[in-house]
């Protein structure tokens, strides 16, 4: 049986998904989160700047072909991750990449060292959240900046009785022909959404969002919290994932469908019924300018 793709079964790699989370994060439908957070630094501050990522992935090789940083530091608690960055950033010439093991639970950063540190999805993932967030704080230089993409929903996916009985409500929406189960061997259909328990993940699986529901307080308590903005999925997260690949731009009919569940979703967060379980932050370190 051949692999199924990415997008055929992640949620956020749908494009309408991509699309729409750009219109919640940045206001325009073709603008990344990462590519408007690096715009606020100005274009001299780029040519400049050194960063800090604390994860290894697809961002900092991202931005640095956007010429967004002069040099940049990335700690990865995963030996594979880190030599796989540095393989990847090798390959293509990113000489300006510096890639190292560090745990942010324990990880001591250099003080006044980075004009801006970047976290996608990395924060709710580290139990010695408040440790790391002061230790960002003090690896800021004076008007140095965190940007980040989190997953800001309930420590380890416990979620509360409202979201479960919505997302349960918008699954029985979807019609049959799009809930196959893809890379099955046959055509299964999923029966109901893909959540787990009332008490969540158990374990410490480092891809478990331990803190994810503290990570707004924690940084309040170092950072001023200099802009918000509500991505959402909290219900698309659940209802698509593992049938995200029934979703597809070719089919108007399966996309029609798509965007009466982002309708569903908008309507409960922005009323305030539930919360977006996905947010951007820019933050400034407090008593800085």
């Amino acid at each position: 049986m051949q692999e199924p793709r990415p997008q055929e079964l992640y949620w956020s790699a749908i494009p309408e998904v991509q699309v729409r989370h750009n219109l919640r994060s940045t206001g325009t439908s073709d603008l990344g989160w990462h590519v408007y957070c690096a715009s606020l630094l100005g274009r001299e501050a780029r040519g400049r700047a050194r960063m800090l990522f604390l994860r290894a992935g697809w961002l900092e090789r991202d931005l640095f072909a956007r010429k967004a940083f002069a040099t940049c530091d990335v700690i990865d608690p995963s030996p594979k991750a880190v030599e796989a960055g540095r393989a990847l950033a090798a390959e293509q010439g990113y000489r300006s990449i510096a890639y190292s093991v560090g745990d942010l639970n324990t990880a001591m950063l250099p003080a006044a060292t980075y004009d801006a540190v970047w976290s996608d999805m990395a924060l709710g993932r580290t139990a010695n959240l408040e440790f790391a967030a002061a230790q960002i704080a003090r690896s800021l230089r004076p008007d140095g900046r965190l940007f980040a993409s989190e997953y800001v929903g309930p420590n380890r996916f416990a979620l509360g009785r409202r979201q479960r009985e919505a997302i349960t409500a918008a699954f029985a929406l979807i019609p049959m022909r799009y809930r196959r189960k893809l890379g099955r061997p046959e055509a299964e259909l999923a029966e109901a959404p893909a959540m787990p328990g009332p008490d969540g993940y158990p374990g410490d699986n480092p891809e478990i969002p331990l803190r994810s529901g503290d990570v707004i307080a924690v940084l309040r308590e170092h950072f001023d919290l200099l802009e918000t903005r509500a991505a959402g999925g909290t219900i698309l997260q659940f209802l698509l994932q593992g049938i995200a690949g029934n979703f597809r731009s070719g089919d108007a009919a399966s996309i029609g469908v798509l965007k009466m569940l982002f309708a569903i979703e908008d309507a409960l967060i922005d009323s305030g019924e539930l919360s977006s379980d996905f947010t951007l932050i820019v933050a400034k370190p407090k008593g800085r300018r």
